[in-house]
């Protein structure tokens, strides 16, 4: 961790030296990849998280849609009973790849990485918003 971090300042002051910032361009790519998926989640009904300060994923919660309930897609022929179906079917259906909640013990939640493009960013809170306005609960 330290190792990696004195690595770091000592590359950014280097570059610096050349009239380069390169660790500041990231971190503001980063940013900017942060903010965008941020407005796109709080546009999201129901939709419950933490502003990420610290890392490249946010983390989110969904228990207004999954806690006793049970979701089904707009035709019925699939039954999503948890937030792993959700990220299965997310994956299968709308090509989008997020860690289910329950590989860090939060049964109703889900990590979603900005350590990506802008566009794939954008395609991932396509498909999560198309899936959600699409779920019919019972």
């Amino acid at each position: 961790g330290q190792v990696a971090a004195v690595e770091a300042l000592t590359y950014e002051l280097d570059c610096m030296e050349k009239g380069e910032r390169r660790i500041t361009e990231v971190m503001k790519n980063l940013d900017t990849k942060r903010r965008y998926i941020v407005k796109r989640l709080r546009a999201m009904p129901n939709v419950q998280f933490a502003y990420p300060t610290s890392a490249y994923y946010v983390f989110l919660d969904l228990p207004s849609y999954f806690k006793g309930k049970k979701a089904f897609t707009a035709d019925k022929s699939v039954t999503l009973a948890s937030v792993d179906d959700f990220c299965a079917h997310l994956l299968q259906h709308f090509h989008v790849a997020v860690v289910p909640g329950s590989e860090f013990g939060d049964e109703f939640g889900m990590r979603i990485s900005y350590a990506s493009s802008i566009e794939a960013i954008a395609h991932a809170m396509d498909g999560m918003e198309n899936l959600l306005e699409s779920l019919i609960f019972e």
